[in-house]
């Protein structure tokens, strides 16, 4: 399972492959980076971001497991 921060590095990747696909002109290369973005954002939902002071919150998240 990616952490949240593997997450995020993975979502601001795909913008900038996105941005240079725009910048390129290739419809397609945009099209695949923009679904990506996409991915990467909804995945960010699922992915729980886990501060130092929130380990009851952790424990939570280990339980539904």
């Amino acid at each position: 399972m990616k952490t949240w921060r593997q997450v995020r590095a993975q979502r601001e990747d795909a913008r900038n492959k996105r941005s240079g696909a725009k910048q390129l002109g290739s419809e397609q290369e945009v099209m695949r980076a923009e679904q990506a973005v996409s991915d990467a954002e909804e995945l960010l939902s699922f992915v729980p971001r886990l501060d130092v002071d929130a380990a009851e919150m952790f424990h939570r998240w280990e339980m539904h497991q």
